[in-house]
């Protein structure tokens, strides 16, 4: 094993993509976790069929299926409130990244996944994505805005504006904005703002 103590148990894919199962069965296997129980899904028959147990974590593919929109998502912490929602793959709204942060959904591995990045989920402390979520959810007419800032082309400077935008409006408005770098190959944005991702 890599290093780490496991803190799962069983983690539940949810895809409809015979090759996401391979893989992260195949990433399992490499960091030592050949032993853990991995079962998976169409998210359909998930939130409409009977769970044995409810798994530690859910692990919804993006990178191969279309991704489910935020009331999904909701209904499927209602189900299994006690488990940990993390994605595989970063959806390519982001809007919907927004709105997933704001239910508690902290976790986003990149595809193809990285094995240091799968380490990381199943050692890191327990908490249920529900733990994690507002106990007011926004609503649905408040004052919430989305900006999006975005490049055709690599270097031209999107993540600086960005950075500047967000440290602007987090002056203006303390503790009230959320700025997301989604680039998930070469996300920098923690380093424009001297922060360690966690």
């Amino acid at each position: 094993m890599w290093g780490g103590t496991v803190s799962i148990y069983s983690l539940l894919l949810v895809t409809e993509s015979a090759e996401s199962e391979k893989v992260i069965e195949g990433v399992a296997a490499k960091v030592g976790l050949a032993d853990l129980p991995i079962y998976s899904g169409a998210m359909k028959s998930i939130l409409e069929g009977d769970l044995k147990e409810q798994p530690d974590i859910i692990l919804v593919d993006v990178a191969q299926t279309h991704p489910p929109d935020a009331n999904t998502v909701q209904k499927l912490m209602e189900k299994c409130p006690h488990s940990r929602i993390a994605f595989l793959g970063v959806p390519a709204s982001g809007e919907l990244v927004v709105q997933l942060s704001i239910l508690g959904v902290r976790d986003f591995l990149t595809w193809p996944v990285v094995s240091d990045q799968f380490l990381n989920l199943t050692t890191k402390p327990l908490t249920p994505t529900a733990q994690v979520a507002p106990t007011a959810p926004a609503q649905a007419g408040t004052n919430l805005k989305t900006i999006t800032i975005i490049a055709a082309k690599g270097g031209s400077g999107a993540t600086l504006v960005a950075a500047n935008v967000g440290v602007a409006l987090a002056q203006r408005y303390p503790n009230k904005v959320l700025v997301i770098d989604i680039a998930s190959q070469c996300g920098d944005l923690c380093t424009y703002l001297d922060l360690v991702p966690k």
